[in-house]
Formats: C-alpha cells, structure tokens, sequence
C-alpha cells in the first residue's frame, strides 16, 4: 500500500498539526450542528438555561483574597499576587486614591451557557 501523506518541506510534524487542526475543526463543527438542530447540548442540557456560578471568599485562609468560583464541572481558585502595597492607584484631578483589587471573570458564551 503506498504511503498517502503528502510530503512537506516542513516535514510529517507539520502534517500532524495540520490534521490534527482539521479533525478538531471538524469536530467543532459537527457538536454545533447537533447542539442547532436539537436544541439539546452534549451535557444534556437545554440551550437556555445557564449553569449557576458559586464564589467562595477566603478559600485559603493564609492567602488574603483568595477566591473559589465554581460553574457546573468547571472551578478557576484565584488569589491575588502581592501585598496590600499592590492595590491600585487611581490617579485623578482631584487627587491620588486607592482601590481594592477586583476580579473580572469572563467566560466565553461557548463555556458560560
């Protein structure tokens, strides 16, 4: 049987990638079409409703603002870098002020639904 992958200047490693890239791709597209058609996501659920978000403060409790957030299966533990000397600096006419740290949690809509 002759071999079928086409040769590159690259080389057999960039094949792989490429193909690799192609079967996700593809992959991608084939769960989203499923997710369109029926309306039903591969966890089963609905394509309204939305996983509810817990925040957990003060999870280590060495570790000043550190932080537990859970989504369905999913959980990001967070803590801020650095001291109290670290927060922010608001520069502005009226004079200089500090800020807490505060953390902007984003997950794309593909992952928060």
């Amino acid at each position: 049987m002759p071999d079928l992958r086409r040769k590159t200047a690259i080389g057999d490693d960039h094949d792989a990638v490429l193909v690799g890239g192609l079967i996700k791709e593809l992959e991608a597209d084939v769960v989203r079409g499923a997710i369109l058609k029926t309306g039903v996501r591969i966890d089963g659920r609905d394509t309204k409703t939305v996983r509810q978000i817990v925040a957990e403060a003060g999870f280590l409790p060495r570790a000043h603002g550190s932080s537990l957030f859970t989504r369905g299966e999913t959980q990001a533990w967070l803590w801020p870098p650095g001291t109290g000397q670290d927060e922010q600096i608001i520069d502005a006419l009226v004079g200089e002020s500090r800020s807490n740290f505060m953390l902007h949690y984003n997950f794309p809509p593909l992952f928060g639904g």
